[in-house]
């Protein structure tokens, strides 16, 4: 049982963790989608259709979407990835790396190479 169920609530949303921020997954019921706040508001909507989806069937489906990303690489690896901190220049390994530089040098703007 997923959580609410048993509250007898009657929305479901799933997100997107892509080891940097999470998406919205929106659901497409025929030409309108389905969603608990405004799309507009989204920079990534990730759309499954939702026409008379069971949770179950709807959570397959998000599981779906989130294994082809995953497939593709699409996603951060905050372990491994290369950082330049933006301040001195000074390339840098994974968010520990980054986080150890800050804490030495107070700096905080970085970017991925």
């Amino acid at each position: 049982m997923g959580a609410g169920e048993s509250r007898g609530l009657s929305e479901r949303m799933f997100l997107m963790y892509d080891g940097i921020h999470y998406d919205v997954v929106l659901e497409r019921l025929g030409e309108r989608e389905v969603t608990l706040f405004p799309a507009d508001d989204l920079e990534v909507s990730l759309v499954i259709p939702c026409e008379s989806l069971t949770d179950q069937q709807a959570e397959e489906l998000a599981l779906a979407l989130v294994k082809t990303f995953h497939d593709k690489r699409q996603y951060t690896d905050t372990s491994n990835f290369s950082l330049r901190c933006l301040v001195c220049g000074q390339g840098l390994h994974g968010s520990e790396g980054a986080q150890k530089h800050a804490a030495e040098t107070g700096h905080g703007n970085f970017a991925e190479n």
